[in-house]
């Protein structure tokens, strides 16, 4: 994956650029593949960057090259061409895809805020996780859709509105589900209205109500409900699954209240008889780079 993506980007760096010198890459990381910590986009965003570099960085880092170039990447690794992982990754900070095909995306000021990230010792394949999704009693691209309109309006707006039933009709497979969708998306505007104005209740509040995507994504995982109870016993104001999972994120104000919940959440999988690791940071607002 990570030759596809220099593939793809030196395809798109102009002749007169290009020194006609041979690439060799060499990927070096201690993230798993299946963990749901963005693995592949990673390795595909360390590649883009570095030939970026290389050629006297040619492109911004947010140019449509570069962008087109990761998600290439992600489509080589499982199948998707997803902008979830990739573009955060490349850009920094909170992120919102207000369109997967255009890639339009706004970018905010990254709040006051830590997060504890608990990776155990389990697979999740993304491919198996979609799979699971497609599967449910919701049209998820419809879904997805639905979710990058009502952001759209919210950023329009500025403010938190009410969803109505042109927000969601359509999207549920059946008329039982409805609700459930139009909960969802109410979540959606409260996590991004909580993370641009600081508020990490509001973000906790909006998670709690995603009865779709975690609810199906949390069956893969061993002990996540225990791991949850454990974290929120300890004080996380916010806690999910970190993309497809298995991995699990919650937030809170300082480092020493993400090591309390994340010493916590490690002993929740230990008694489920799993390992896990636990990784505590601010949110990183810069987005990849070279370092020398």
């Amino acid at each position: 994956m990570v030759v596809a993506v220099a593939n793809k980007l030196l395809d798109l760096i102009p002749a007169d650029k290009k020194t006609g010198q041979g690439i060799k890459l060499r990927l070096e990381k201690n993230m798993k593949i299946g963990t749901g910590m963005g693995s592949s986009a990673a390795s595909g965003v360390a590649a883009a960057v570095c030939i970026n570099e290389l050629f006297g960085k040619v492109f911004k880092q947010d140019a449509p090259e570069l962008l087109q170039s990761v998600i290439y990447g992600e489509f080589v690794a499982c199948g998707a061409a997803h902008s979830g992982n990739a573009l955060p990754c490349l850009i920094g900070g909170p992120t919102i895809i207000l369109d997967s095909k255009t890639l339009e995306h706004t970018h905010f000021r990254t709040p006051e805020l830590y997060i504890v990230l608990v990776s155990p010792d389990l697979v999740v394949t993304t491919r198996d996780a979609r799979r699971l999704l497609w599967e449910s009693p919701y049209d998820i691209p419809k879904l997805i859709q639905g979710t990058q309109r009502i952001l759209k309006k919210y950023l329009e707006l500025g403010k938190l509105f009410e969803i109505v039933e042109a927000d969601y009709r359509g999207i549920a497979k059946e008329e039982a589900y409805a609700a459930t969708v139009k909960n969802y998306l109410t979540g959606s505007l409260e996590v991004i209205h909580g993370f641009i104005n600081d508020d990490i209740d509001l973000i906790g509040k909006g998670l709690e109500r995603d009865s779709i995507v975690t609810a199906v994504r949390s069956t893969l995982i061993k002990g996540f409900d225990s791991v949850k109870k454990a974290a929120v016993a300890s004080g996380a104001k916010a806690f999910c699954i970190s993309g497809s999972g298995p991995a699990l994120f919650a937030l809170a104000r300082t480092a020493g209240e993400c090591t309390l919940i994340g010493d916590s959440m490690v002993q929740a999988f230990k008694k489920e008889g799993v390992e896990a690791t636990k990784y505590i940071s601010q949110i990183n607002p810069r987005g990849a780079y070279a370092v020398y």
